[in-house]
């Protein structure tokens, strides 16, 4: 495994309540990528994101958080929340002052993708305690195995000219108000510590296994199409070889759903099928972002480029 200490200067948030970035908080946080199961027989690989405090002098109450990690689609892909376990209102340690956890952000490309982790603080009070004795899993996350004979790399992604991480997160700073209500301030959580990145040889792990490298012919959903007319890419294809129902939802830079589908059969043309919008012609061309839902259950949340 990879270890690597990247001091922070300031990290820039977003959160309901706008942005933050005035003031840093004393936490000082770790995070780290672990390995939670690897079947090789089914092809799924998940991993457990965690954080804790630096130290038993930086610990906090967590806040918002976002978690920003680089791996290669072509060796794992289709990455989805399998299990929220800290900072969520979901689940066996449910909290209401949390919202549930998304991957809104993230990214598959050709040769890179971009894991977006974000965590929302919700209430005016209990915020979960981050200390330093042991390691908090925020999510479990599943990928689908591409390539039994590579070795797997999910390393946390870096900012502009390498100088600190995209991770960052804020912690709440509990007051009461002038008239005596509570309150709190959210201040930015100092990223000093250790960032772990994860390496699994997946050629030695699975050498027993005789699942056959899935390559071309696994589940693929892609970063955009160009309805265009010119009769190439012109539908939003999602490779599909298991045969499993999809339901597919688009929203507009707006979060207003412009294309709506339960019993998504790859034939969407660019038009949009909701009112308010013209289903005369594609919509317009730009960034949007998709939730596809598959029959056993996996939800896909990205963002999708249409050209013209």
């Amino acid at each position: 495994m990879n270890k690597k200490n990247i001091p922070v200067l300031g990290i820039l948030l977003l959160s309901s309540s706008g942005i933050f970035a005035q003031e840093l908080g004393s936490g000082q946080f770790d995070v780290r990528v672990a390995t939670n199961k690897i079947n090789c027989a089914s092809g799924r690989l998940s991993v457990d994101v965690q954080v804790k405090a630096h130290d038993e002098k930086s610990t906090f109450f967590m806040g918002d958080a976002n978690y920003r990690l680089n791996y290669n689609p072509s060796i794992i892909r289709n990455p989805s929340i399998n299990k929220q376990v800290n900072f969520t209102n979901v689940g066996d340690t449910n909290s209401p002052n949390y919202g549930s956890h998304n991957l809104n952000g993230s990214v598959a490309r050709m040769n890179e993708g971009i894991i977006s982790l974000n965590t929302f603080y919700a209430g005016a009070g209990n915020a979960q305690k981050v200390d330093n004795k042991d390691f908090m899993t925020i999510s479990t996350l599943e990928f689908d195995i591409a390539d039994l004979k590579k070795t797997v790399e999910i390393k946390w992604q870096e900012g502009e000219g390498k100088s600190f991480p995209c991770t960052g997160m804020n912690e709440v700073h509990a007051r009461k108000d002038a008239s005596g209500n509570l309150d709190y301030d959210l201040k930015i959580t100092q990223a000093q510590g250790t960032f772990e990145s994860l390496s699994i040889n997946l050629a030695e792990v699975c050498k027993s296994s005789s699942l056959p490298i899935q390559g071309a012919d696994s589940f693929f959903i892609p970063e955009g199409f160009s309805p265009d007319g010119d009769g190439a890419n012109d539908k939003f294809v999602i490779k599909n070889p298991d045969g499993l129902s999809l339901g597919i939802e688009v929203f507009d830079r707006n979060g207003v759903v412009v294309y709506k589908n339960e019993e998504y059969k790859n034939d969407w043309d660019g038009k949009a099928n909701q009112e308010g919008f013209s289903q005369e012609r594609p919509v317009k061309p730009g960034t949007y972002y998709y939730v596809v839902k598959r029959g056993d259950g996996k939800t896909f949340t990205r963002y999708m480029t249409i050209l013209h």
